[in-house]
C-alpha cells in the first residue's frame, strides 16, 4: 500500500511540473486547450477552438536588457507588437508595477485584423538584468480572463551575480520569484 502511495505521488508529480513550460528566463502554464509552438526567439499558445482571436505570444528574453524606462518599453512594444493596433498616449496609458526587484509595464491597444476586432495587450517583465515580453491578442472577454489566469501563473527567474559581477542567466536551483503583473482590464 505504501509503495503504492509512492508511485502514486511521484506520478502526480511528474504530471504537475510537466504542465510549466520554460522559455528564457520565463516560467508559465498553457491553459487547458489551447495549442503550443515554440520557435526559436517566440512561443505561441493559442486558442484555436474559439471563433476569432485569442493568442498569447512570448518573445525571447533580452540579455542584457533591464526595461525599467517607459521609452525602453515603448519601444520594444513598437518593435514587437502585431501590426495594425493603436495604443494610447495619454499619460496613465502605461502601467508600471515593482516589487521584489522585478519591474513590469503593462498597456493595450484596439486593432483589426480580417475584418475582426481585437484588443492587443502588451506586457514587459523584468529581473533587472534581462527582459522577455509578452502579448495577448483578444476578441473577446473569454479569452481575457484565460489570460489573467495565465499571468497568474507566469513567473520570472531572479537575476544571479556571479563572481565577477556579471550575471548568470538563470539559478539552477532557485524556483522562480513571483511576477508583479498586472491584469489585463476587460473589454
Amino acid at each position: 500500500m505504501k509503495q503504492m502511495f509512492l508511485a502514486l505521488s511521484f506520478l502526480v508529480s511528474i504530471c504537475t511540473v510537466s504542465a510549466q513550460q520554460k522559455f528564457g528566463i520565463a516560467t508559465y502554464t498553457v491553459p487547458a486547450g489551447w495549442e503550443l509552438t515554440e520557435q526559436s526567439s517566440i512561443v505561441t499558445i493559442e486558442n484555436k477552438t474559439k471563433n476569432g482571436i485569442c493568442k498569447i505570444s512570448i518573445f525571447s528574453t533580452e540579455k542584457p536588457g533591464a526595461v525599467s524606462l517607459v521609452l525602453d518599453y515603448t519601444r520594444f512594444r513598437n518593435k514587437l507588437s502585431v501590426a495594425n493596433v493603436s495604443y494610447g498616449t495619454a499619460r496613465g496609458s502605461i502601467t508600471k508595477n515593482e516589487a521584489n526587484g522585478m519591474i513590469s509595464f503593462s498597456s493595450y491597444g484596439n486593432g483589426t485584423v480580417n475584418g475582426v476586432s481585437f484588443r492587443n495587450y502588451f506586457y514587459s517583465f523584468t529581473n533587472g538584468k534581462e527582459t522577455y515580453f509578452v502579448q495577448l491578442s483578444a476578441s473577446d472577454n473569454a479569452c481575457v480572463t484565460a489570460f489573467n489566469t495565465f499571468l497568474d501563473n507566469l513567473m520570472i527567474d531572479p537575476a544571479e551575480e556571479n563572481n565577477t559581477g556579471g550575471t548568470n542567466a538563470r539559478r539552477k536551483k532557485a524556483a522562480p520569484a513571483a511576477v508583479p503583473a498586472a491584469p489585463a482590464p476587460m473589454m
